[in-house]
């Protein structure tokens, strides 16, 4: 059941995530990659190969802000699999220093490139043996699909909507066009059934608090810090049906008590 990441630091992630996560295969939230695109490295404006590089990253990041999973997506650099299992290898260095790009960079790049832009947040990571790895998380929102606006590098083209289907990136197609544009629909739970006390329980035992308001007051709520729950394996928001009109479920971390 996805979990709103709240961005409080400048890393989004610990080793402890990442080492969690190196137990797990590809999937539909999870992509695992060796090293940056070919040309990425380079970083020069009139070399066509680091515009390719960039639209293959952003490529594989779009898949999975877009994927139908509405889990919390992970794209990670600097990690070689190998099927059965991972190996850190880190990610390539340039003149003897960890490549390095600020979040900020690719928060441009995305928005440029993306209607609407996806969110997410990148981070470099050390491991304890001294190996760099690079990290995206991607936060599933309720304003999808992410379309590509404007071609870039020969990789991604104006109109097109990338997605993830199970390990694989892919362009969807009508009938993954119709899921997820019905994905915006949300899930209405009866009050007082099985899956709202789930639900509820999911929650408060990963430290979240709860709250239920109506849906026009939403977009305040969000900018208070709140953030709906989808139900899950979609990309719905979960509405309580009460007697008479439906409420969103919102959750956020529980605040600490001052002393």
């Amino acid at each position: 059941m996805p979990v709103p990441i709240k961005w409080r630091s400048a890393a989004p992630v610990t080793l402890d995530k990442l080492t969690s996560l190196l137990v797990e295969s590809e999937s539909d939230y999870l992509d695992w990659k060796k090293d940056w695109p070919r040309g990425f490295l380079d970083g020069k404006k009139d070399n066509p190969d680091w515009d390719k590089a960039r639209a293959t990253m952003l490529k594989d990041l779009v898949a999975l802000a877009n994927s139908e999973s509405g889990r919390q997506g992970y794209l990670v650099y600097g990690v070689q699999d190998h099927k059965a299992w991972r190996e850190v290898v880190g990610i390539n260095q340039a003149d003897g220093q960890t490549y390095k790009i600020d979040d900020a960079d690719f928060q441009t790049w995305a928005a440029n490139i993306f209607n609407p832009p996806p969110a997410f947040r990148y981070c470099q990571l050390k491991t304890i043996d001294g190996k760099t790895v690079g990290l995206f998380v991607v936060n599933p929102v309720s304003g999808y699909p992410h379309v590509v606006r404007q071609n870039m590098g020969g990789v991604l083209f104006e109109g097109q909507i990338w997605f993830r289907r199970g390990s694989k990136n892919t362009i969807a197609l009508h009938d993954d066009l119709e899921r997820i544009f019905k994905g915006s629909e949300p899930f209405r739970i009866p009050k007082g059934t099985e899956m709202q006390r789930k639900m509820q329980e999911f929650y408060n035992e990963q430290g979240y608090e709860i709250t239920y308001k109506r849906p026009e007051s939403k977009d305040y709520h969000i900018i208070q810090g709140w953030q709906p729950v989808y139900v899950p394996g979609t990309r719905r928001e979960a509405w309580i049906m009460m007697s008479g009109f439906d409420v969103v479920m919102l959750v956020r971390p529980k605040q600490k008590k001052e002393e």
